[in-house]
C-alpha cells in the first residue's frame, strides 16, 4: 500500500503474537501497524482453518453466479448474476450487495468503452479479493476539519475490495492452463477443475520473480557537503522508505520490456486533481512543504480509483511548469477525459525517478542493456545489473523474471547507519519475492459448453442450534462433580 510508513516491520516467520509497548519510549506508527497486522493474521489463519480457503455460510452464501433472465423469461448469456452475501477467502470476508458482472462496483468495466465480454463457454467465474488503500482523497471523511485550513489527513484505512473474473484459461508468467477440455460428469468436471486450479496456483506462487537492494557509497560522495558519515554508504539525510513498482508488466528483454519506477516516499505523495483539460492540471490543494511539492521535472501519473482497481498503470508524463498561486501544472503530455470525472477521485502521484534517456543505436557495435527512460516514460527493467536509484542505493533484478505491473518491493534506508535494511546471507543481500500485492482468489462456478453453470462455491454451517434441548439426566450428568 502507498501509505507514508517509516516501514512495514511484520514478519510471519517470526511468529510474534503481540507488541507490547514499555513506559517511557516512542511511539512508532510501524509498531502499531504491526501490532494490527498480527490480529489479522491470527484472525485469518483461524477463519481458514476452520473454514477452509474459502467458504460462505449456509444460509447467507454469496457470490451466487447464474444467468439473469430477459423479458420473456430466457436466460441472457451476455452478463452474469452475482448473488448477495458473504464469502470468505483465505479468512477475508468478502460481501456482495446483488450486482451483475457488468456492474460489479470494484470493476468498473464498460462493455462499450472496453469493447469486451464473457468468454464463450466454457469457462471459469472465479473471485478475486485484496485490500487496498483509502486515503483522504478516496473519503475526505478522513480528514478532521478542526486541525486546521488546510485540514491535513492523518490515518488512512484498509478496505477490502473485491472483483469477479470469469477466464477460458488461466495464466502465471509463461504458464497457461487451458480449460477446455474440462468436460464429462459433475464429479469429473470438480475433479478436473480442482487439479488444474491448483496447478495454477501453484503457478502463481513459483512465479519467477526477484530483487535484491544495497547501498554503496555512490563515486561522487567527495563532492558534496561532508554533512553525514563520509564512510556511510547511504548518502541520505533523513530516513526513507523506498518503493520500487513494476509499471509495465513482461519480461526483460529489447522487445517493449518490463518497466518500473520508484519512489523515496514509498509512493505516498499525492494530490487530488480539481480539474483536467489537455496538458494541465489543477490541483485542489498544494503540497505539505517543500518536500512533499511538485516541481518542474518530476515525473508524475495520473490515474484514479478504476486505474488503482484494474491494476492498469497510465503514461509518466513530466512536469513542464507550475503555477503555485492557481495550483495549476503543465505536463509533458495530453491528457485523455475518460475516467477523470470527481466520482472516482482522480488524483496525481508523484514519483522520483530521472530516467536516462534512451541510448543511440548502432547495429554495427551493439551496447549492452541499461536501464533508460522507456517509451511509458518509466525505466527500462534490465536484470542482473545494479541499478543506482539515489544516495547510494542500488537494486539489482533477479534473472528470468516474469512481472506482474503492480508489483512492489519496500526497502527502508536508515540515514544513522548509512545502509538499508534488506536481509542478507554470506554478507550478500538475498534476491525476495515481491512484498506485494497479496490476491486473494477463490472459484464461484464454472460455464459448461452448453451455458450450465456448475456452482464451485463451498458452504459451512454457521452457529449452533438456537434451543438444544438435552434432558435433566444429561445435564446432571455433565455437572456432576467426581468424589474424593
Amino acid at each position: 500500500m502507498h501509505g507514508d510508513f517509516s516501514r512495514v516491520t511484520f514478519h510471519g516467520a517470526k511468529h510474534y503474537t503481540a507488541v507490547l509497548a514499555q513506559q517511557g519510549r516512542v511511539t512508532l506508527d510501524a509498531d502499531l501497524n504491526e501490532q494490527t497486522t498480527i490480529v489479522q493474521r491470527q484472525l485469518r489463519e483461524l477463519l481458514t482453518d476452520l473454514l477452509g480457503p474459502h467458504g460462505g455460510p449456509q444460509d447467507n452464501c454469496g457470490f451466487a453466479i447464474t444467468f439473469p433472465l430477459d423479458p420473456t423469461g430466457q436466460p441472457r448469456h451476455d452478463d452474469l448474476t452475482i448473488g448477495p452475501g458473504r464469502y470468505y477467502v483465505n479468512g477475508l470476508p468478502a460481501t456482495s450487495p446483488g450486482t451483475t458482472f457488468w456492474t460489479q462496483p470494484d470493476a468498473y468495466l464498460d462493455q462499450v468503452a472496453d469493447r469486451t465480454k464473457l468468454p464463450d463457454p466454457p469457462y471459469l467465474v472465479y473471485l478475486d479479493a485484496r485490500e487496498r488503500l483509502v486515503t483522504a482523497i478516496q473519503d475526505p471523511a478522513l480528514r478532521e476539519v478542526a486541525l486546521g485550513d488546510l485540514a491535513p489527513d492523518t490515518s488512512v484505512r484498509s478496505r477490502l475490495s473485491w472483483q469477479v473474473h470469469a477466464v477460458r484459461q488461466f495464466q502465471a508468467g509463461a504458464t497457461v492452463i487451458p480449460l477446455t477440455d474440462v468436460t464429462g460428469t459433475p464429479q469429473e468436471i470438480a475433479d478436473k477443475l480442482k487439479d488444474k486450479w491448483t496447478a495454477w496456483q501453484n503457478a502463481r506462487a513459483n512465479r519467477p520473480v526477484g530483487l535484491r537492494a544495497r547501498a554503496q557509497r555512490p563515486a561522487d560522495a567527495h563532492e558534496n557537503p561532508c554533512t553525514a558519515d563520509p564512510e556511510s554508504r547511504y548518502r541520505g539525510l533523513e530516513n526513507q522508505l523506498y518503493r520500487v513498482e513494476i509499471h509495465r508488466g513482461g519480461v526483460a528483454g529489447p522487445d517493449l520490456p518490463a518497466t518500473f519506477k520508484w519512489s523515496r516516499e514509498n509512493g505516498s505523495v499525492t494530490f487530488p486533481i480539481a480539474r483536467a483539460a489537455g496538458n494541465r492540471v489543477q490541483l485542489t490543494r498544494p503540497g505539505r512543504d517543500h518536500k512533499l511539492a511538485l516541481d518542474v521535472g518530476d515525473w508524475v501519473e495520473v490515474v484514479d480509483d478504476a486505474h488503482t482497481a484494474r491494476d492498469t498503470p497510465a503514461k509518466l508524463l513530466q512536469i513542464t511548469a507550475v503555477d503555485p498561486d492557481r495550483q495549476g501544472l503543465t505536463l509533458s503530455g495530453q491528457l485523455t477525459t475518460t475516467g477523470l470525472n470527481q466520482a472516482r477521485h482522480p488524483y496525481l502521484r508523484r514519483w522520483d525517478q530521472r530516467p536516462a534517456e534512451p541510448p543511440a543505436t548502432d547495429p554495427l557495435t551493439p551496447a549492452p542493456p541499461k536501464p533508460h527512460r522507456a517509451t511509458d516514460n518509466a525505466i527500462t527493467l534490465v536484470e542482473k545489473t545494479w541499478i543506482a536509484l539515489e544516495d547510494g542505493v542500488e537494486i539489482e533484478f533477479s534473472e528470468g523474471g516474469r512481472y506482474e505491473s503492480g508489483d512492489y518491493w519496500l526497502i527502508p534506508a536508515r540515514a544513522i547507519t548509512g545502509d538499508v535494511e534488506w536481509p542478507e546471507e554470506g554478507r550478500q543481500p538475498v534476491a525476495l519475492r515481491p512484498h506485494g500485492p497479496e490476491q486473494h482468489l477463490a472459484p464461484l462456478a464454472f460455464v459448461a459448453p452448453d451455458h450450465t453453470v456448475h456452482n464451485t462455491r463451498r458452504r459451512f454451517t454457521a452457529g449452533a442450534t438456537p434451543f438444544p434441548l438435552e434432558s435433566p439426566e444429561a445435564e446432571n450428568k455433565a455437572t456432576r462433580r467426581p468424589r474424593g
